[in-house]
């Protein structure tokens, strides 16, 4: 059962991890402020595969996914993303787990869970964005060192309109996959599946004090 699990569960994020890195390629929108900057929807994909695959998968879709896609469009960015997205899915799946974990009540489950792990993750992002972005953009001029902070606030509307828009439709996309039996059950067997193993240890203890 263990290994079956593990199969299925590199393969859900092998096929998330390529989405992410799709859907932020194949609909690249320049923005005329910023730097380097460009509006896509691989943070739709990640708010999904974390809403369904949980912290792991959130952190190895996001981080890669979006790191890959980088290294197409603006590889100097490349490390930044990995570690900024990365920590956005993993920040997600983490919150939605929580909900899942010690909410009882489903409507709140499936409502609040996903709304509010999407905007504190995306929230997440501008300041991960725009704390890595002026760092990166800091030079040393005459032996004094110049921030990038300034420049680096000319991502914020556009990471605000791509943040506001992967949650709208993030959220939307999530509930309508998870109508979908199949995807519903993908997300049951991974956030349950610790919790059935050491449901499993302590069946197979008792049993064997049983025998002795």
């Amino acid at each position: 059962m263990k290994r079956n699990f593990a199969l299925r569960y590199i393969a859900y994020l092998a096929v998330l991890t390529a989405l992410v890195l799709v859907a932020t390629i194949i609909v690249v929108i320049p923005m005329p402020t910023g730097v380097g900057a460009y509006l896509n929807f691989g943070d739709v994909v990640i708010f999904v595969a974390s809403a369904i695959l949980g912290p792991l998968g959130g952190f190895i879709c996001g981080g890669l996914g979006s790191a890959l896609a980088d290294i197409i469009y603006a590889p100097t960015f490349a490390l930044l993303t990995f570690i900024v997205k990365g920590l956005e899915g993993l920040m997600c799946g983490t919150i939605v787990w929580v909900f899942k974990k010690y909410v009882k009540n489903e409507k709140v489950k499936d409502f609040v869970s996903y709304v509010v792990a999407f905007i504190i993750s995306g929230l997440w992002m501008m300041f991960g964005y725009y704390v890595g972005t002026g760092v990166m953009l800091g030079v040393i001029n005459g032996g004094e060192y110049v921030s990038g902070f300034a420049t680096a606030l000319l991502n914020i509307p556009n990471d605000c309109i791509q943040a506001s828009v992967s949650v709208v439709v993030g959220y939307g996309l999530t509930i309508a996959l998870l109508r979908i039996r199949y995807v519903r059950g993908i997300q049951e067997e991974i956030f349950t599946y610790k919790r059935k193993k050491k449901q499993e240890i302590i069946q197979e203890t008792n049993e064997q004090n049983t025998d002795i």
